[in-house]
């Protein structure tokens, strides 16, 4: 088991037993509101990385950042090392917690796909550096994340609570877990804790672990340097514990060429648990005392389901919308005249712009329902099933187009500047 290297502490200024936040979510994703050097931002909590990362400065023109050198780093997604800037002594504040010698890494590829793809600006990610420093207790079905300092936590495991061993390498946490692949044979697995993982688990194949021989191809992902591509598929079961066990679980296997410079390779990683199987339950994370807790929550038995339709959404800039508005005109108030005891009420037609995101589909699977109607990459999606999506969230969109099998979606786009209009049906992959 490694040992964990404590750094810089976050300090909690408040009185209060624990910092509470309502935290955003977009595929599986934890989403906070924090600042960094005055400059306000969103991170995602990702257990999976041991130093705070910026992703996008482009629209953080006004940040200043301290003490810069460049370095060269590899990491998943990476086939050669690629060059980030590393900072010191910058101030990080999410809520009451403060760090004000603040280590961190920019990178300086475009990484725009990321906040793209999940329909919500995100400049960085953070993980070891706040988890070290506090009891930390996230409620997916509430939306509800809570930093207890440690000598304020006091709750006690609960007899509905898997209580998990927690082992450190390189400052990430990992659990073991057993997985039941289509052989019928059990293997015990050591898993990243990786709450910056929208996937629910994914395996990298050896001679014990194989893929499943129905499968899709698919991109997976997009790593610090790059898109990674691989194998969809599902395998029969993941035990966690005694009391918990998921079925027929989804399951991804990266290529072998994205895993070639992960670092952990030789401790012995299999995989890794992320927040599609995490959102089942409420998590508890004790960095310090090494546990996981997990009680299962409401969606707990929740199927797990592929993109039926086959379409990957994003956003991608602005469109111009133009909508007609009609105001009542009040006679009393106009040149209009009033006479006895009634009037005519008249409406004056007007034109109203405005700008709204542009959802367009970034992915499309090869076979899939949408493909084999015609749809395209880079079509804008207008409307499905005669509702518009100019006032829908990309979550939102993503469940209409994944409502139930065997459901007919029919879909209007946008396709450089011609309207077209396809109708399919849902089909489950598995």
């Amino acid at each position: 088991m490694g040992c964990i290297v404590v750094g810089q502490p976050f300090e909690y200024q408040s009185t209060r037993s624990y910092e509470e936040f309502t935290f955003n979510t977009s595929g599986n994703l934890i989403l906070l509101p924090v600042e960094l050097n005055g400059v306000p931002m969103n991170f995602v909590l990702d257990s999976g990385v041991n130093k705070t990362v910026i992703l996008n400065l482009t629209s953080t023109d006004s940040l200043l950042l301290n003490d810069l050198q460049e370095i060269y780093l590899t990491g998943i997604g990476s086939k050669e090392p690629f060059k980030v800037i590393y900072s010191e002594n910058n101030t990080l504040s999410v809520g009451n917690l403060f760090d004000v010698h603040h280590e961190l890494y920019i990178i300086l590829e475009d990484t725009a796909t990321f906040s793209k793809l999940l329909g919500v600006e995100v400049h960085g990610i953070m993980g070891y550096d706040i988890l070290k420093d506090f009891v930390v207790e996230v409620d997916y079905a509430r939306h509800i994340i809570r930093f207890y300092p440690h000598e304020k936590y006091k709750r006690r495991k609960k007899n509905k609570e898997a209580e998990l061993p927690l082992a450190f390498y390189k400052r990430k946490p990992y659990i073991r877990t057993t997985v039941s692949l289509d052989t019928g044979v059990d293997e015990v697995v050591k898993l990243l804790l990786d709450t910056g993982s929208g996937d629910a688990l994914w395996l990298f194949a050896n001679d014990t672990i194989k893929v499943p021989d129905n499968y899709f191809m698919d991109h997976l992902g997009i790593g610090l340097s790059g898109d990674i591509i691989g194998q969809r598929t599902k395998i029969n079961s993941l035990k966690i514990s005694e009391d918990l066990l998921l079925n027929d679980v989804k399951c991804a296997f990266p290529e072998p060429e994205y895993l070639v410079h992960l670092s952990d390779d030789n401790f012995g990683r299999n995989g890794s648990l992320g927040g599609e199987a995490l959102s089942r339950f409420l998590v508890t994370i004790n960095y310090r005392d090494k546990w996981l807790r997990l009680k299962k929550n409401k969606n707990y038995k929740k199927e797990f389901y592929y993109n039926m339709s086959g379409i990957t959404i994003q956003h991608n800039g602005m469109r111009i919308v133009q909508e007609r508005i009609r105001n009542k005109i009040d006679p009393a108030s106009s040149d209009i005249s009033n006479s006895g005891a009634s009037y005519t009420s008249y409406f004056k037609q007007q034109t109203q712009y405005y700008l709204t995101p542009k959802i367009e589909i970034a992915e499309i699977r090869t076979g899939s329902p949408a493909a084999l109607v015609g749809v395209q990459k880079g079509d804008v999606i207008l409307s499905i099933n005669k509702r518009t999506v100019l006032k829908q969230s990309i979550n939102e969109v993503r469940d209409m187009l994944n409502r139930k099998d065997g459901k007919t979606i029919k879909i209007v786009v946008d396709r450089n500047g011609d309207v077209l209009k396809f109708s399919f049906e849902l089909k489950r992959l598995f």
